[in-house]
């Protein structure tokens, strides 16, 4: 579901997470995209003059995170396997270029 823009007295129950950054009224960012809402952080946000916020759904929110959960732990498990395959070079405390392009690949990141 898309992102939806509410007010922080209408926010759902169950909180959700912002779609975007929360700034104030001289552009100084408060909260950052991804964070989840809960009562203490709206409460903040209504003492820093706040009346909206741009949230992802509960549901959609819960998606997401568990995406990120799941990409976070792909991530770890091809790090385990890079740092297994260069172990001896690493250990014996050389740069190895190579390491660092068989990591990025692993990653998805580009060279």
């Amino acid at each position: 579901m898309a992102p939806s823009t509410f007010a922080l007295d209408d926010l759902p129950a169950a909180g959700g997470v912002l779609a975007e950054p929360v700034r104030d009224a001289n552009g100084q960012l408060l909260v950052p995209a991804g964070t989840a809402l809960n009562p203490d952080l709206v409460a903040a946000l209504r003492r820093r003059g706040i009346a909206a916020v741009v949230v992802f759904p509960p549901s959609t929110a819960a998606n997401e995170e568990g995406a990120k959960a799941q990409a976070q732990a792909s991530n770890a498990q091809a790090e385990a396997r890079v740092q297994r395959l260069f172990r001896y070079s690493v250990k014996a405390g050389q740069l190895n270029p190579l390491l660092h392009i068989v990591r990025r690949f692993r990653l998805g990141e580009s060279p």
